[in-house]
């Protein structure tokens, strides 16, 4: 598999991921509203932002649906 191939799986899968977070109903960890975590995440999608500009920009819309979602239950 071949790196533009790569590319697309994962996107793909951050789709997926966006999808069931956006239909979820369940109240999420408590954890997702402590201000460690959205500093480790920033630094997570820096990295992935520094190897693969489209799965980075996937990632940031998938963490944005996570907190959406996470403040407003």
């Amino acid at each position: 598999m071949n790196n533009k191939d790569f590319t697309y799986f994962v996107i793909f899968i951050l789709i997926i991921i966006s999808s069931l977070i956006s239909q979820k109903k369940r109240e999420f960890p408590r954890y997702s509203r402590n201000q460690l975590f959205d500093i480790l995440m920033l630094i997570l999608i820096l990295i992935i932002l520094h190897k693969n500009i489209y799965i980075g920009v996937f990632s940031v819309y998938t963490y944005l649906m996570f907190k959406i979602k996470s403040t407003n239950v």
